[in-house]
């Protein structure tokens, strides 16, 4: 259905299960006004605003489903430690982290904020980055604010990128001595070498959403 817009470019529900997503409401002759995000005229069956948009390149879809995966290793890695479980290192580091008992919300917790952090980057590529989402009260079928999504992006890439370089530093210059050995740091390294490339990965992904709602 597409073209089958308002003209004022304002999104609605349809009966089939259908949203409608028209221009952008402060858009005038065919460009984005105040949202500063591209005019369409997009009609998707619910729950299709996880799909990749048309007008994005291969590269930038798959760099976006890779991001979101790298710091899935340490996360499942890490999970155990919550029960006590220490994965290599000694009772001190057990004693430190105090598990199992109050350490054991700040690992789950940790776990899950870097996972749904992760998760975001999808939205730099699918519809629910440019408009919001019906799930959210006063602000569903507006458009997404271009800064609202790039600067906090950004900003994640960057302290992503420099908590690579402390990784590396430590996997490569300077180890632990308290870290695990033998094969236990083996599976620690490979666990957290992929988020060496969420950074990079989130920053190439930002930069291509900012380049495209501008282009648009």
């Amino acid at each position: 259905m597409i073209g089958s817009g308002s003209p004022g470019g304002r999104v609605r529900p349809k009966a089939d299960g259908q949203l409608l997503l028209g221009h952008d409401p402060f858009a005038t002759g065919g460009r984005r006004g105040k949202a500063g995000t591209a005019a369409r005229i997009v009609a998707m069956p619910m729950f299709s605003a996880l799909q990749t948009l048309p007008d994005v390149p291969r590269w930038a879809r798959n760099a976006a489903r890779l991001a979101v995966l790298t710091p899935l290793p340490s996360s499942l890695w890490r999970l155990p430690m919550a029960w006590g479980w220490m994965m290599g290192f000694g009772p001190e580091a057990k004693r430190t982290l105090h598990v199992p008992g109050w350490g054991s919300l700040y690992i789950v917790g940790l776990t899950v904020f870097s996972e749904v952090f992760a998760f975001l980057t999808l939205g730099l590529v699918q519809s629910w980055g440019e408009v919001w989402p019906r799930w959210m009260p006063g602000l569903r079928g507006r458009p997404v604010p271009v800064p609202a999504a790039v600067i906090p992006a950004l900003v994640g890439a960057g302290l992503v990128m420099v908590y690579s370089m402390g990784l590396i530093h430590n996997m490569f210059v300077n180890p632990d001595p308290d870290a695990p050995h033998g094969i236990s740091v083996v599976v620690l390294n490979l666990c957290y070498a992929p988020i060496i490339l969420w950074g990079p990965l989130l920053m190439a992904v930002t930069v291509h959403y900012w380049r495209r709602r501008r282009q648009t």
